[in-house]
């Protein structure tokens, strides 16, 4: 499976997240429940390779292409094995990185299933200065996988990133998915030690410097 993508969608992803830094939030819903076909604040692009880019932009242009994307059991399932031949099916969103005083982890459900490794399987992010981050550098290139990937974003904190999906086809045979779901943020916060023991460990520190003198 290929995994060196980068200058594949620099051009495209950069255009994106600029387009998108002014109205972006927190991320949202990612485990595919909002929206009556669960793709509400996610946006998608189709590819056949010949036709205009199909763009959707609102849970209801999702539903169009049924065969293409859905949602079910906290993931969304993106497949390039339907009636339209789209080899290329990616799937996207904007948010800002709340800010910390701690630690952030990007955390998701995968499974894959390619037809072949020359496939084009992807998790990515972009930041505001389109550096990528592959989320999927970890895993081994295989045919199938699944997994669960924790990816410390704590760098990105107060940064306007993209978060990118891509299953493509590259041997014809049009029968690969990508499967993602559960996707959330978590904040670890360094705990300060309790009063009572810092005054115990002073009060020790007190002794033991009174038994040198």
């Amino acid at each position: 499976m290929k995994m060196h993508w980068v200058m594949k969608i620099a051009g495209l992803s950069a255009g994106m997240i600029l387009s998108a830094a002014a109205v972006a939030g927190p991320l949202l819903n990612g485990d595919f429940s909002s929206g009556t076909h669960g793709f509400e604040s996610w946006k998608g692009e189709l590819d056949d390779g010949w036709s205009p880019v199909v763009s959707l932009t609102t849970d209801a242009d999702f539903g169009t292409y049924s065969t293409s994307y859905s949602a079910s059991a906290g993931a969304a399932t993106l497949t390039n094995d339907n009636g339209d031949d789209f080899y290329h099916v990616s799937l996207f969103q904007s948010f800002d990185v709340p800010i910390t005083a701690g630690t952030l982890a990007l955390s998701l459900d995968y499974e894959w299933s390619v037809s072949s490794l020359d496939d084009l399987v992807q998790a990515s992010l972009e930041d505001s200065s389109s550096v990528f981050y592959d989320l999927f550098a970890g895993v081994t290139p295989a045919m199938t996988a699944s997994g669960t990937i924790n990816y410390d974003i704590t760098g990105l904190a107060g940064d306007t990133v993209e978060l990118y999906f891509l299953v493509e086809d590259a041997d014809w045979v049009e029968t690969d998915w990508l499967r993602v779901g559960n996707i959330t943020i978590t904040e670890t916060l360094s705990m300060p030690a309790p009063p009572v023991l810092v005054l115990l460990l002073a009060g020790l520190a007190g002794l033991a410097y009174r038994r040198c003198r």
